[in-house]
Parts: C-alpha cells; sequence; structure tokens
C-alpha cells in the first residue's frame, strides 16, 4: 500500500496601496502609419566589455515576428538616463537600432533596416527599476535601396532585467 502525503502551503498576496502600475508600452508612427508592440522588454547586459541597454519591441504581423531593437551604450551599469544619437556608420559598441519585418515582400535585404540617424531620450525610475522615453530616426535596407522612417516613438514604464 502507497501512502500518499499532501502538503497545504497557505498563500499571502500582497498588493500595494496607491496607483496600480502602469502597462508597458512602445509605439511609433513607421513611414506615416501607426505601429505599436504587441510585447516590450528592457534588460542591461555587457557587450565587449561595456554596459548596454538594451530595449525591444515585438508583434506578429501574418504570423511573422515584427521587431524593433535598440542597444544603447550607457555611462555605467544601471545609469540609463540620458539622450543617445545614432551613428550613421553601425559601430557595434556603440548605440545601434534595428527594425526587422518579414512581411515587407520577398527580398530579405528589404526586410531589415538599420537606423543611420536620429536619437533616443531615454527618462529612468530608479525606484521602480523602468525606464520610458522618445525617440525620432531615420533607417535603410541592408540592400541601401529603401529608407525607414520613424517618429512619434514613445516607450513607458517598461522594466529592465538586470544581470
Amino acid at each position: 500500500m502507497r501512502v500518499l502525503h499532501v502538503f497545504a502551503v497557505p498563500m499571502v498576496l500582497c498588493f500595494a496601496a496607491g496607483a496600480a502600475a502602469a502597462d508597458p508600452s512602445l509605439s511609433m508612427t513607421l513611414d506615416g502609419k501607426p505601429w505599436t508592440a504587441e510585447n516590450v522588454s528592457a534588460s542591461e547586459t555587457v557587450i565587449a566589455g561595456k554596459p548596454v541597454l538594451n530595449i525591444a519591441g515585438t508583434n506578429l504581423k501574418d504570423g511573422q515576428p515584427v521587431v524593433f531593437s535598440t542597444n544603447l551604450a550607457i555611462a555605467a551599469p544601471g545609469q540609463y538616463a540620458g539622450t543617445y544619437a545614432y551613428p550613421e556608420k553601425s559601430d557595434p559598441t556603440g548605440n545601434t537600432a534595428s527594425f526587422s519585418d518579414p512581411t515587407r515582400g520577398d527580398d530579405f535585404m528589404e526586410q531589415r533596416f538599420r537606423m543611420t540617424g536620429g536619437q533616443i531620450t531615454v527618462t529612468s525610475d530608479a525606484a521602480a527599476h523602468t525606464v520610458s522615453g522618445t525617440f525620432a530616426m531615420t533607417g535603410i535596407s541592408q540592400s541601401k535601396k529603401t529608407k525607414l522612417s520613424i517618429e512619434n516613438g514613445v516607450f513607458k514604464d517598461i522594466p529592465v532585467v538586470t544581470p
């Protein structure tokens, strides 16, 4: 005969008093049309020995992932606030941003864009460990045939995951 032991663990749910936390979001005007991410994330990591803040937004279009992502070279771990520019030439240890949309036609090189100008301004809520900000930028496809314009970019209350 087997004996089955069942243990019940009481669970306590805690709610903070005051206003509810805002939902994280990321949206922009992309080539004159509104685009809003369904999923957003922010994380701090290290690339080439330097601290980097990554902010990303994704959604699905026709079952394919459409992704905006930026890496920002921050001064020190946890120091996110500031205005960051995107250089015309790619620098993997500097500020980079990209946008990819596999539904933009059959040419793979026309589906991925690297940002070649513009800026992003980041504010940080240290207590909530979140980032918010605004951005505008221009990019060019990998084939260098098509330009992309991002205006009115806004991200709000995105929690930052740290190592």
